[in-house]
């Protein structure tokens, strides 16, 4: 059983649709970085192990990755891997049911396309259903506060999809300001 700290920054665009306004089709950039900390059963796998056990090779026949496999468990407490971090671009839809001059809740559903940054060659791919509401402050700015429930794949980059993890499952509540155009 793991702790998983994670930070999250994003930039992002919506565009609403149409006269009503009310579907928006939303295009971002987000950098995520994560954290683990083993709370028991730490010789478990966690994902950042699942990374760095694929970086040692991408076949699961070659020497390298056969003995990475059997030796890392047994000291795994003291060197596993405790972090990872990752760019990806999101596209996404929201619809905005209800809009008031001040009040703009909505509901979404994203998907995110990333690249891991640093030691690990992986790919990551994110669905997130989310809710949301903006608070207008004038008709020029707004804050906003979104919470996503996450569920991200990784896989290795050099071995074609081969899934590293189970799918890595949790909510991330955002908040943030903005601006309309």
């Amino acid at each position: 059983v793991e702790k998983v700290t994670e930070t999250h920054a994003r930039v992002g665009l919506e565009y609403l649709t149409g006269q009503t306004r009310i579907i928006g089709l939303t295009l971002g950039l987000a950098y995520e970085k994560a954290q683990s900390h083993c709370i028991q059963n730490c010789g478990e796998r966690n994902t950042a192990y699942s990374l760095a056990l694929a970086q040692s090779g991408s076949s699961a026949s070659s020497a390298s990755t056969q003995l990475y496999r059997s030796v890392l468990p047994a000291v795994q407490q003291i060197t596993r891997p405790t972090e990872y971090e990752y760019g990806m671009i999101d596209f996404g839809i929201n619809w905005h049911p209800i809009t008031t001059e001040q009040w703009d809740p909505y509901v979404g559903l994203k998907l995110g396309l990333g690249l891991c940054i640093g030691d690990y060659e992986c790919n990551v791919i994110k669905l997130s259903p989310r809710l949301g509401a903006r608070y207008n402050l004038d008709p020029s700015w707004y804050l906003f506060s979104e919470i996503e429930y996450q569920t991200r794949v990784f896989s290795n980059r050099s071995a074609g999809f081969d899934i590293l993890s189970g799918p890595v499952i949790g909510p991330a509540i955002l908040f943030g300001a903005g601006w309309h155009l």
